[in-house]
């Protein structure tokens, strides 16, 4: 049996009273191990988990490795299903008293003073084993080593309270626990004595079938005698054998001192670590919590930050909580670093697996291939991992760890804000923990998170660790303890100063205060002593943007410098890893990089930037050249690198970088490139988005460039007035056709945008000559003038224009084998497509733009890009997908924190929440969507959310919200189209019953040649004239319905029709209107649709009305479920109440409560 994909079951190896042991292949990591499958019983699973969490916290070579916690989620036999699983190290040599007989006295002491090392260490760190005997030792012949097992009766000391019911092994327990009394660890000294006397002689010392003889014997005075047995050991065993705890060894250090007696010349291993929880109970409890509730929740996924200084122990809790988390059901993966091939081992490698999709499966092999790691990657890469997650934690409880990761590394950067933008709504049931220095770091785009604060640890804390690691009594551990405190309250500074002066505090305990006031100054003191060459190696780290590799800080000396970085690693101040190199701690950095003179300071960065320049691939470090110039102040490699350098950063899709770095050269830059400057730095703003900052910074500029980047950004700030002024001006400036033409197209789109679409069309066309032709032909202006004749025509009407006019672009624009213009050209054919409803055809073509896109590393265009196929998808009524690449397009925007594109992308999001009347989410996403259009000033983008407001309120006939939303649209938003907004008007009318004001608004929009355009447009506006006859009960028939069904072209829109026409029938032939609620049905299927329970509520008192129950009751229940659903989704009880009260909605749920039986 193959358990989970990893682990391959050889033999059965053991049976116990909590489960079956087995012994298996770990596939994964291609060893033998053992298996233990506990018995599907709550008791036997809580005893399993009792003990992974004890043993998980054991790193000894006596105690057994515990190495996976689990539950069956596949195999091919299915009794073992959903049973839980511990994953322990394999030992050999399971009957410990058989291979006891054959070694001779000196090992078998050795062999006892190891397992008594290893009880001696469970009791410091708190615990009781409670089940002591030879089933539970175990030998590795491969390691010679002996080893305790089976933790699962281990108490801690406080818990070990009188009244519980015995536990352990008969012939092993301590009389104290058979008599009900309180109990400590003597109790384990008890069932020791009895073992070593076992595993000595080979047969216990008091056997008999009755249990009562042996319960009276064990509350009996015993005396142990045999001559066989050293004659010190047999007074150490009856000691240990006493029934009153008072008169045994006083605790297992005693019992270990006096076997080590026995052989002095042995010794245990001192290579151990305890892992215990200390000073992180509060910590792990709220995790627990977190946990718990997200594994009987539905659908939530949390993101919890765990904060705290360095050296707390931030990355231990991981481990703690992981342990939890395995405990409680949950399938963990830790990341602890932006590694590709060991995060699908990870996956490969656990029941996430069973969760792939063939789309996801083909995502897998692709990653599989992947060596370099770049921007783009790192999210595609992150979004393959949500979507994996989120598919797997719909079937089980998934916790996710990132522990460590530095979001100062780009990719590193990109991944974790890629991955943890998503939509609450997404499903599943999640945990994402987060380690983290830089809390502001995820606050600044994370919504909803909570945290996890690690304190530093008190005195009694810092009292214990020492004591559970170092072997101090408790009076030096407490004085240890009260210095240490007065400096750190950080395992990682303890850690450190045991291990380096341990042997000195042994010596001398008073130094400990000497050590911890004068740890940085040591520091220092080290530096002091390096080399000369050292000291420079560390200054240029330094100064170098880490980290640094190997093989350029090779090229600043003239000798082998690999002894020097052995030694600068060993001691600590600097780390290697994937042969670059780093200063191992910024306070170490900042104090080195204080202590540099500016004149060597200079010199350091020339040299880095001399280096760089004179490697093979120098092209691809021109940014960091640049950036040792711009340090070094070198004016001439500044005037040669500027443009290169900058470019580079926009390449790598660092335009924050970018613009740091533009603003730190300019005043060193000569004057002949400071207009150019200016505009790369407008540019590089109006790009992310700083319209404000773009207009400001072209202030005094006034070329022609400059104004069509004002004009943009005002433009994007929705000052449509302002825009056009600007280009109606560059226009009458204009020296040459060209310059005439190029401003012409840009002030086309303004026009267009604003409902201008014959002005804009027609200043265009007036160019439209042989001449101008020619001579746009040897620009790329061309293809930019074709497009916005392919835009403005198809505005008109005039499709086959449009559509010759996006080919001849198109053209044009490959021609000049410009990557961005050709995804230009793309975009407006797939946008063609798009608008005249062939949404499969303007896919294709988004994804023909994508591709370039990607190519390029353009990421700002992919989000663009993935935005317009949602919208495609959205407009087929595939709201999967449409979220899915919405979804795609925020986490580019939140990534590279563009406003005004988050803004749309949630906008976007929410139309779909609409259309699936999640009203509730719609709600939170418009208003979000709102504040980011404000925070970025976009009027524009302030009414677009503030007509989905309308549309929201309208279709929960919320009336008094609409209204108010209504009266600040047409106040704010002069550019919205007029029919437009007359359409939502008269819905509003009809809302409010004033149904002929309703009809002839209704009647004028219809008519409006630009609405007959608006395919999509004109469909609702046809349906609202059929819901509008029904509720104000002048029941008129369309006039062409067979038009209106042409106009539907998806399933839920026919339904729709077919219900509403079933409504006006209904008065005038019954068997008719009832033939279309049977044809509204066929075409529903199993789509959502708001209006669901009203047609199975009609079809229900169809058959009421004609007596048939069976059918009346099956419809009616249908009916009533479908409503609870959509009343689920809506939410919000305000909503709610306006929805049961709307116009359309009040004769059904009037109904509704008559028939409900």
């Amino acid at each position: 049996m193959l358990i989970n994909k990893r682990y391959e079951i050889q033999e059965k190896i053991g049976q116990g009273s909590i489960g079956e042991v087995f012994k298996a292949y770990d596939t994964y990591k291609e060893k033998i191990v053992a298996i233990k499958i506990a018995k599907p019983e709550p008791t036997a699973e809580d005893k399993l988990i009792n003990e992974f969490k004890i043993t998980s916290q054991f790193e000894h070579p006596n105690i057994i490795s515990a190495f996976d916690f689990g539950i069956i989620r596949s195999g091919e036999d299915d009794k073992y299903i959903n049973r839980k699983f511990i994953v322990f190290e394999h030992c050999d040599i399971y009957d410990i008293v058989n291979f006891f007989s054959k070694l001779d006295f000196k090992k078998k002491i050795e062999m006892i003073i190891q397992i008594t090392h290893a009880l001696y260490l469970i009791h410091k760190s708190g615990y009781i084993h409670r089940d002591i005997k030879p089933e539970n030792i175990l030998y590795d012949s491969k390691n010679e080593l002996v080893k305790i097992s089976d933790l699962g009766l281990a108490v801690e000391l406080d818990e070990a309270t009188s009244g519980k019911m015995p536990a352990g092994t008969l012939l092993y327990i301590a009389p104290e626990i058979l008599r009900g009394d309180k109990f400590d660890q003597s109790a384990d000294i008890y069932s020791l004595g009895i073992l070593i006397y076992h595993l000595l002689k080979g047969h216990p010392p008091f056997e008999s079938e009755n249990p009562i003889e042996i319960i009276k014997w064990h509350l009996s005075k015993k005396k142990l005698d045999d001559k066989e047995i050293n004659t010190e050991l047999i007074e150490l065993l009856n000691s240990m054998i006493d029934p009153d705890p008072s008169q045994r060894p006083k605790n297992m250090l005693d019992v270990l001192n006096r076997l080590k007696n026995l052989t002095p010349d042995f010794k245990p291993s001192n290579n151990f670590k305890i892992r215990k929880p200390i000073g992180k109970s509060e910590a792990i409890k709220k995790a627990s919590e977190i946990l718990k509730n997200l594994k009987i929740s539905p659908q939530e996924t949390k993101i919890i930050l765990i904060s705290g200084a360095d050296g707390l122990g931030k990355t231990s809790l991981t481990r703690y909580i992981n342990v939890e988390a395995k405990t409680l059901g949950f399938e963990t993966i830790i990341i602890n670093e932006l590694n590709i091939q060991k995060i699908i081992n990870l996956i490969t490698n656990s029941p996430l697996i069973l969760n792939l999709t063939p789309e996801l499966r083909l995502q897998l092999e692709k990653f599989k291939d992947i060596t370099a790691i770049n921007p783009h990657i790192s999210i595609e890469f992150s979004q393959f991992l949500k979507k994996l997650i989120f598919e797997s934690s719909s079937s089980f409880p998934v916790a996710l760890f990132f522990d460590d990761l530095n979001p100062n590394e780009l990719n590193v950067e990109v991944f974790l804000k890629s991955f943890l933008q998503f939509d609450e709504s997404s499903g599943g049931r999640m945990a994402i923990f987060i380690t983290c220095n830089n809390v502001n770091f995820y606050t600044s785009f994370i919504k909803k998170f909570e945290t996890i604060y690690l304190r530093p640890l008190n005195v009694d804390e810092i009292k214990e660790y020492i004591m559970i690691n170092f072997d101090f009594d408790d009076e030096s551990a407490t004085k240890f303890a009260k210095v240490l405190a007065e400096y750190t309250g950080g395992i990682s500074a303890i850690v450190e100063i045991f291990s380096n002066y341990l042997s000195k505090i042994r010596a001398n305990p008073n130094l400990i205060s000497q050590i911890a006031k004068i740890k940085f100054d040591e520091i220092l003191n080290q530096i002091s002593h390096l080399s000369k060459t050292q000291k420079r190696i560390l200054e240029i780290l330094s100064l170098g943007q880490e980290p640094v590799e190997i093989k350029i800080l090779n090229e600043f000396f003239c000798e082998n410098i690999t002894l020097h970085l052995n030694e600068l690693q060993r001691s600590g101040f600097i780390k290697i890893e994937n042969e670059k190199i780093c200063i191992s701690y910024m306070a170490l950095k900042n104090y080195i990089d204080e202590t540099i003179d500016p004149e060597t300071r200079r010199k350091i960065h020339l040299n880095y930037a001399i280096i760089y320049l004179n490697q093979p691939n120098w092209e691809e470090n021109t940014d960091k050249i640049l950036h040792h110039f711009v340090k070094a102040k070198d004016k001439t490699g500044i005037e040669k690198f500027a443009e290169k350098g900058i470019e580079k950063l926009i390449f790598k899709n660092e335009f924050k970088k970018a613009i740091d770095l533009c603003v730190e050269i300019f005043e060193l830059l000569p004057d002949y490139l400071k207009e150019t400057f200016t505009i790369k730095l407008a540019d590089l703003n109006l790009k992310i988005g700083n319209y404000s900052e773009t207009i400001n910074i072209l202030q005094k500029s006034d070329d022609l460039q400059s104004l069509e980047m004002k004009s943009q950004a005002y433009f994007h700030l929705g000052e449509t007035g302002k825009a056009m002024e600007i280009l109606k001006n560059a226009f009458v400036n204009a020296e040459t056709p060209y310059e005439k033409v190029r401003v012409a197209v840009k002030l086309s789109q303004i026009y267009a945008s604003s409902g201008e679409i014959e002005n804009a069309f027609l200043i265009l066309k007036s160019f439209e000559s042989e001449k101008i032709i020619k001579l746009l032909a040897k620009t790329e202006t061309l293809g930019d003038f074709y497009a916005g004749l392919g835009i403005t025509s198809q505005m008109k009407g005039l499709e086959k224009n449009a559509r010759r006019y996006f080919e001849l672009s198109l053209e044009q624009r490959l021609s000049k084998k410009d990557n961005r213009k050709a995804i230009a050209g793309y975009n407006n054919i797939a946008n063609f497509y798009s608008i005249i409803g062939q949404h499969d055809e303007a896919i294709k073509y988004w994804k023909k733009a994508l591709e370039i896109s990607e190519s390029i590393g353009d990421i700002i265009q992919n989000a663009h890009i993935y935005n317009n196929i949602g919208i495609s998808h959205f407009k087929r009524r595939n709201f999967e997908k449409a979220v899915e690449n919405y979804q795609k397009a925020l986490s580019i925007y939140k990534t590279l924190n563009d406003v005004p594109g988050m803004a749309n992308a949630l906008g976007n999001i929410a139309e779909v929440l609409i259309e699936e009347f999640k009203l509730a989410e719609a709600y939170e996403n418009i208003n979000e969507a709102k504040r980011l259009h404000e925070l970025s000033k976009n009027q524009d983008g302030i009414c677009e959310a503030n007509f989905l407001l309308l549309s929201l309120y309208l279709n929960i006939g919320d009336l008094n919200s609409a209204e108010l939303i209504l009266n600040e649209i047409s106040e704010k938003c002069p550019n919205l189209p007029k029919h437009w907004l007359d359409f939502q008007i008269a819905i509003l009318e009809m809302k409010k019953k004033n149904f002929d004001r309703a009809e002839s608004m209704l009647a004028e929009i219809e008519r409006n040649e630009l609405v007959r355009r608006e395919k999509e447009l004109h469909l609702k506006i046809l349906i609202s004239m059929l819901k509008l006859s029904y509720v104000s009960e002048q029941f008129k028939l369309p006039e062409n319905i067979e038009l209106l069904l042409k106009l539907a072209d998806d399933r839920v829109s026919k339904s729709m029709i077919f219900f509403l026409l079933a409504l006006l029938y209904e008065s005038k032939d019954k068997m008719l209107a009832f033939r279309y609620l049977n044809e509204s049905t066929d075409e529903l299927r199993d789509e959502f649709a708001e209006f669901r329970w009203k047609l199975y509520l009609k079809i229900a008192e169809y058959y009421k009305n004609r007596g048939i129950d069976v059918k009346f009751l099956q419809y009616f229940e249908q009916s009533l479920l479908s409503f609870d659903e959509l009343i689920r989704r809506i939410k919000i009880p305000k909503f709610v109440k306006a929805y049961v009260e709307d116009v359309e909605n009040e004769k059904f749920y009037n109904l509704l409560q008559k028939l409900n039986v």
